[in-house]
């Protein structure tokens, strides 16, 4: 494969389910997909060698930034890179004994990506010796040798372990604060600035259940598990598009896992016998306990504000929860989102966290899907 946008019509990635036939005059077939400038035709290696198969190959030559991909890193010089290092240390530290031998250390990552060409190339000779197989025996029923793996680096992969990851932090905030009810976490609104007052109250309205957030994560889930190579691809072209609300949920993650350690560390310091906080200390402890419904209540509405930005491309409209909801609503909400979450979760001021969230809850997207919210259950509650 070439690189390079310019040269994108004079190349094919074969691990691709539909190869280009631009400029072709054969009459289209069964296999053929026609385009508005091209004409595609099916991937017949894909069939031939299954769909744990192209799974695997996709995720080692054909996956996202930041992933094992090692077709990038020989074409764009990492592994040349690697090779120029394992011959300098053979040079510099040849050792030779009584058989003429002499000792490597090779880096991890080059002994990785050897270890990943040469298991490649056994699995598709062994792949081939199966098809041999099934074609002279009568019964057809020979195994494949890889039937269970599923892609971990392609870009619904990364996207579901995201949503995965969010929603497995928030669970034990929701504990602490929802089903303990624990009383460290209540406080009466004489001892609430005006501002906690205000952003507690509207935050009420954009509470979500986490059992809400797990059935849309299911929904989600089930639209992404396909049992086909060219349905996974279709999938990953959509999800390839959500790196924005990709990174929403990363940050939503961090935040949330970093506010429960410091609930979990403050309700330590109070509960220590050794050696008591300072009543400056029990202050600070105690408001950064007071905001804890603000953070369960902002956290579960921007992640709610995310999951529905997904299933808006993945989920049938017929199946959508909100199918009201504008896209652009959506997308606008997810861009504040982000700019809200950095803000709340790094500001070293509480006064100037509540103050991005009252903001962020007075915006026309938000109150939009906020209103979607309460109508829904509204409906299902008469």
């Amino acid at each position: 494969t070439l690189d390079g946008h310019g040269q994108r019509d004079k190349h094919d990635i074969v691990l691709l389910p539909y190869l280009s036939m631009i400029g072709a005059n054969e009459p289209p077939d069964a296999d053929t997909v026609e385009s508005d400038d091209s004409r595609m035709i099916r991937n017949q290696l894909v069939d031939k060698i299954g769909k744990s198969t192209m799974d695997l190959l996709v995720d080692l030559f054909a996956s996202p930034p930041g992933s094992p991909n090692i077709r990038a890193s020989v074409a764009h010089g990492l592994f040349n890179g690697h090779l120029q290092n394992e011959l300098s240390i053979a040079n510099e530290h040849r050792r030779n004994d009584q058989t003429g031998q002499y000792i490597i250390h090779p880096k991890q990552q080059l002994h990785d990506m050897t270890c990943a060409l040469i298991a490649v190339l056994d699995l598709l000779a062994s792949i081939e010796m199966s098809n041999h197989k099934r074609e002279n025996t009568e019964n057809n029923h020979v195994a494949l040798p890889l039937k269970n793996y599923r892609p971990i680096f392609s870009y619904s992969a990364k996207l579901v372990r995201e949503i995965d990851n969010v929603i497995h932090v928030m669970s034990p905030l929701y504990a602490m604060i929802t089903e303990n009810k624990n009383q460290m976490f209540q406080t009466t609104e004489s001892s609430q600035s005006e501002l906690q007052r205000n952003v507690s109250k509207a935050l009420k309205s954009f509470a979500t259940e986490l059992e809400t957030l797990k059935a849309s994560r299911a929904r989600i889930f089930q639209a992404c598990d396909q049992d086909t190579s060219h349905d996974e691809y279709s999938i990953n072209i959509i999800a390839s598009d959500c790196g924005a609300v990709s990174l929403l949920f990363a940050e939503i993650s961090s935040a949330v896992q970093k506010y429960v350690d410091q609930i979990v560390n403050a309700i330590e310091e109070l509960e220590s016998c050794e050696q008591r906080p300072s009543s400056r200390r029990r202050k600070q402890i105690n408001r950064l306990l007071s905001v804890a419904q603000v953070h369960l209540d902002f956290y579960s509405f921007t992640t709610f504000c995310a999951l529905l930005f997904v299933e808006r491309r993945f989920v049938p409209i017929s199946e959508l929860e909100y199918p009201g909801l504008k896209e652009d609503e959506l997308f606008l909400a997810v861009k504040r989102s982000r700019m809200v979450v950095s803000t709340f979760s790094k500001a070293k001021m509480m006064d100037r966290a509540l103050k991005a969230v009252d903001n962020y809850s007075k915006g026309k997207a938000v109150k939009a899907i906020a209103k979607a919210i309460s109508d829904e259950r509204h409906h299902t509650s008469q």
